[in-house]
């Protein structure tokens, strides 16, 4: 899978999906789904619906957990958009004074 440059907003929006899309195939409810990665339902909806951009560690491993998934599943290909490649560091990064 290629990485995506992105904003918050739209890595938060494409997580949701896949999990959504993952609960549904294991035929969970939100509920369910909540209750097994130990957070309210109420955060499991906005996390569905692409509301959870600081979304913490714990929180998202719980998740795939109830999802019987890998975290990197979720997250695999979602770069936000201040990342550089390797290749720039040398190119883009300011050089110290002497």
């Amino acid at each position: 899978m290629p990485k995506i440059a992105l904003t918050a907003q739209w890595a938060a929006a494409e997580v949701g999906r896949r999990a959504r899309a993952r609960r549904e195939l294991l035929d969970l409810s939100q509920e369910d789904a909540s209750y097994l990665a130990g957070v309210s339902t109420t955060w499991w909806s906005a996390f569905e619906r692409g509301m959870r951009t600081r979304a913490e560690l714990p929180q998202l491993l719980g998740a795939a957990h109830a999802l019987g998934m890998d975290s990197g599943e979720l997250l695999k290909g979602l770069l936000p958009d201040t990342v550089r490649e390797p290749a720039q560091v040398h190119q883009t990064r300011p050089r110290p004074r002497r």
